[in-house]
């Protein structure tokens, strides 16, 4: 699947602008449209009753609108900058198809089918997010683009200035033959045809031999496609294959990950722990997740 519509989701944070730049990279690299969307909700005054009181708004819902109006703001002025930064044509009203360019639009979430819609019709989601899970698994945006969506979501942490946002060049491919596994394969295949190695990394939880056919089968269809992949089992060593496989990618010295999100329910992992909710807490590199 070619990679040439890409959404950015831009809620006015510092923290976004590694991710609106890696965004950007991609697009110029993919000659992708690059779509920067900001996300506003409503304001709505409140009132209430309260035993004999009433409680109106008290003046919240002009501060709320005040913060809302400066991270529009800074959104659309970040995005400006960074596109005439790195070269991308910007908000051009009609954008010339196989060319890379940059839009900026902003979308009041009344319902969430819209946001849905505009974040489905795409090939690559990108948010930034700060290191930690509750920066991704508990934002709203953010957990309708990965469950809602199906399509894959590319999580960017912020990078000191002077480092490059997106390299794409090292890949670490979690790999566990599951569901999530497969669709992140196929989802994210364009990334890793640009790539100039890609690590298929198997976590030996099973006892498998790397050549049992869940694993073959996959190495056939990245070699189809020309993706330049090896293998390798990675032990546990009385850990988890989260912390097993986070400590290979480091040590790989690999610049991103792909890699299945979710294979159980999200309660289950609030409850006990798994893969997905370390990579959130621990990974300090870009992931690209798909469930």
């Amino acid at each position: 699947m070619a990679t040439k519509s890409i959404v950015c989701l831009v809620i006015g944070f510092e923290h976004e602008e590694t991710a609106v730049e890696a965004a950007i990279k991609l697009a110029q690299t993919n000659a992708a449209e690059l779509r920067l969307i900001h996300v506003s909700y409503p304001v709505y005054s409140y009132s209430g009753f309260f035993g004999e009181a009433i409680m109106v708004g008290g003046g919240w819902d002009g501060i709320v609108e005040k913060q809302a109006e400066a991270r529009l703001k800074h959104a659309r002025e970040m995005s400006e900058r960074l596109c005439r930064k790195h070269g991308l044509p910007y908000n051009e009203a009609a954008p010339v198809i196989g060319e890379a360019s940059g839009t900026f639009l902003v979308l009041e979430n009344r319902t969430n089918g819209d946001l849905v819609r505009e974040m489905s019709l795409c090939d690559l989601l990108v948010i930034g997010a700060q290191k930690g899970s509750s920066d991704v698994s508990d934002n709203s945006i953010t957990g309708l683009a990965l469950f809602s969506t199906g399509r894959p979501l590319l999580v960017v942490r912020p990078k000191p200035d002077g480092e490059p946002a997106w390299m794409g060049r090292k890949c670490a491919l979690a790999w566990n033959d599951s569901p999530e596994a497969i669709r992140a394969v196929l989802s994210a295949r364009d990334l890793m045809v640009n790539a100039d190695e890609v690590h298929v990394l198997v976590a030996t939880e099973r006892n498998r031999p790397l050549d049992a056919h869940e694993n073959t089968v996959v190495m056939d269809y990245l070699a189809r496609h020309g993706v330049k992949a090896q293998i390798a089992a990675v032990a546990r060593d009385g850990g988890s294959a989260a912390e097993a496989v986070l400590n290979e990618v480091r040590a790989r010295g690999c610049d991103f990950m792909i890699m299945g999100a979710y294979g159980h329910s999200v309660f289950r992992e609030m409850l006990v722990g798994g893969f997905t909710s370390y990579m959130m807490e621990e990974a300090e590199m870009p992931i690209v997740f798909a469930h």
